[in-house]
């Protein structure tokens, strides 16, 4: 079933990075629009503005051909594993929210046990709104009087009178017997098998005569869109003549599978290996394998790393790019995923964290904590050089020693500052500071005339 691609995948993209790197040649000399007047928004450093840029759009960098086979029965498992997996967590859901409330309601210790479901209904009505809450409810109720929960619940539904009992039954237990059941992973397991074996013997029985298997030919390609860049995703170092893009990542940018993969050669796109004649004319069934058809090629795109491939592709051909447009050319370019991730890489470079550096990474010491957090504990395999001192261990407090000894002088006021510090491992610089002080205060003492 495998078809020799017309031209090869390296001749394709370097055709294209051509075409790219012409257009913004002639662009940028003949600037018949303006872009490149003074007046437009340049990217730090560079003599290129960020319209220029943003003209790109989507560009493709890596593709993938591939043949792909998808079945209707196929599609059928996945769709009922999908909405197994919705139901167990929806389940899940409502096991702790609904045990969270009765522990709610036992913390009013002015709440009376006549009262107590009246104000779950009033104040809590919301759970009842929830998916699934009819099923979640039923079974707990079944649980509680040891009956066997079957497929013919699941479309029951429970009284308000049972309901009402229920709660009060929980109410009375004790805190400790309720978080176990709130955090027992295997208490609505019952529910949770009788709802999959269901929906599996329900599929089986509409669909065993609807049999539809497509084999698949197609493109994925995959690359970047530069259509939305402004300034802030880009920084250019001149002295390290690297180029920096940040929170642009390599994206799927079209799959494409036509009626016809090779018109002259009647080789179609989708191809029918197996059907029967009620599935080949339900337009729906065929719209799901071929979606199937769809996912599974950019699946297999993926397993041939197409997005590493695109990445490391656009890294040479906009190096090449830059190098037409700035003196000197680039030494590199270099993707980051975020603000965090450029911070590293950048203070990274050297394998030691600097002064300002310091502070560039105290900045960035903001929320998300996640990723400030993760920031941290990348610098820490790293080493620390202050001026005039020895390499140290990098920690998260040191920005505050550089901060007072950035310009060689210790103010009173830098110097009162440092008797707040509670960081153990700033007390050999707390004594370094004190004795810096000193020494400025002689000093001063005598030149005083």
């Amino acid at each position: 079933m495998k078809l020799i691609s017309w031209f090869t995948e390296s001749t394709s993209l370097i055709i294209q990075i051509l075409v790219v790197v012409a257009l913004v040649l002639i662009v940028g000399f003949v600037d018949p629009f303006g872009i490149f007047s003074s007046q437009k928004l340049k990217l730090k450093n560079t003599p290129i503005d960020v319209q220029s840029i943003k003209g790109i759009g989507e560009l493709i960098t890596a593709e993938y051909y591939g043949e792909v086979v998808s079945s209707f029965t196929e599609q059928v498992e996945i769709s009922e594993k999908d909405n197994a997996n919705d139901f167990e967590v929806s389940i899940k859901e409502l096991q702790f929210s609904f045990f969270d409330i009765i522990l709610d309601l036992k913390a009013n210790g002015k709440l009376k046990k006549r009262k107590v479901y009246d104000y779950f209904l009033e104040e809590h009505k919301s759970i009842r709104e929830m998916d699934f809450y009819d099923e979640f409810i039923f079974f707990v109720f079944k649980n509680e009087i040891k009956d066997t929960y079957n497929k013919r619940d699941l479309k029951r539904t429970i009284s308000a009178s049972r309901e009402e009992r229920l709660v009060k039954h929980f109410f009375k237990k004790s805190e400790k017997e309720l978080r176990f059941i709130q955090e027992d992973v295997g208490y609505c397991s019952g529910l949770i098998d009788v709802f999959s074996t269901d929906l599996v013997t329900s599929n089986a029985k509409e669909y065993k005569k609807k049999q539809l298997v497509l084999l698949g030919r197609g493109w994925v390609k995959a690359g970047y869109d530069f259509g939305e860049l402004n300034a802030d995703n880009f920084r250019y170092d001149p002295s390290t003549r690297l180029v920096y893009f940040i929170g642009l990542e390599p994206q799927i940018l079209s799959s494409t599978i036509n009626p016809w993969f090779i018109p002259e050669k009647e080789v179609p796109g989708f191809e029918f290996l197996v059907y029967t004649r009620g599935a080949k004319k339900d337009y729906s069934i065929l719209q799901i394998v071929k979606q199937g058809c769809y996912d599974k090629l950019v699946a297999k795109a993926h397993e041939r790393n197409i997005l590493q491939l695109a990445e490391d592709n656009a890294r040479e051909h906009i190096k090449s790019l830059f190098s037409l447009l700035i003196d000197g050319g680039v030494r590199d370019v270099i993707f980051c995923g975020d603000k965090f991730d450029f911070a590293y890489t950048t203070i990274s470079l050297d394998s030691v964290i600097r002064g300002e550096e310091l502070l560039f990474a105290h900045e960035m010491e903001k929320k998300p904590i996640e990723r400030s957090t993760w920031l941290k504990v990348k610098l820490r395999g790293l080493r620390v050089s202050l001026p005039n001192y020895p390499p140290i261990e990098f920690h998260d407090s040191l920005y505050r020693v550089y901060d007072i000894l950035q310009d060689g002088l210790v103010s009173e006021e830098e110097h009162n500052s440092i008797n707040k510090w509670a960081f153990p491992e700033l007390q050999l610089w707390k004594d370094s500071i004190d004795v810096l002080y000193q020494q400025q205060e002689a000093i001063s003492a005598t030149q005083l005339p």
